[in-house]
C-alpha cells in the first residue's frame, strides 16, 4: 500500500511536466516547416535545395517561367538555377502565361533512374 501512495503524485505530475514543455510544431526533423505555415504546406525553398530532395518530397517554388516545350513542361528559374516543371493546363485557370512570369508552384520533386530530376505542380499562383 506505501508504494501506491509515493507512486500516486509522481504519475499524477508527469502530464504537467510534459504540457510546460510542449515541443514546437515547426521543428521537425527534417526541417521543412517554419514558424507560422500550416502543417501541409511546405517551406519556401530553391531549385539547388530541390534537386537535392527526395521523391515526392513537397516543396514551394518562387521564381520565374523562361520557356515552354510542350506537353505541360516548362523550364523554371530561380537566382539558384532551373529545372524542369511539369504544369497541368487546369492549373494556369485560363490565364495566359508569358516568358519571365513570375510565379510560385507547390508541387512535389520527381526524380525518376536515368533522368534529370523535376517537379510535379500541384498549385501554381501568379506573382505578378
Amino acid at each position: 500500500m506505501k508504494k501506491l501512495l509515493v507512486t500516486l503524485p509522481l504519475a499524477m505530475a508527469l502530464p504537467f511536466a510534459v504540457a510546460a514543455n510542449p515541443q514546437p510544431l515547426n521543428q521537425t526533423t527534417t526541417n521543412t516547416y517554419q514558424q507560422g505555415q500550416p502543417l501541409n504546406r511546405p517551406a519556401l525553398t530553391t531549385v539547388a535545395n530541390a534537386k537535392t530532395l527526395k521523391d515526392d518530397t513537397k516543396i514551394v517554388l518562387e521564381g520565374v517561367l523562361l520557356k515552354a516545350y510542350g506537353d505541360e513542361k516548362y523550364q523554371f528559374k530561380d537566382n539558384t538555377g532551373s529545372i524542369i516543371v511539369e504544369i497541368d493546363d487546369k492549373l494556369w485557370k485560363g490565364k495566359p502565361v508569358y516568358p519571365n512570369q513570375k510565379i510560385r508552384i507547390r508541387g512535389e520533386v520527381e526524380k525518376k533512374i536515368g533522368r534529370a530530376t523535376e517537379i510535379d505542380a500541384d498549385e501554381v499562383e501568379f506573382l505578378q
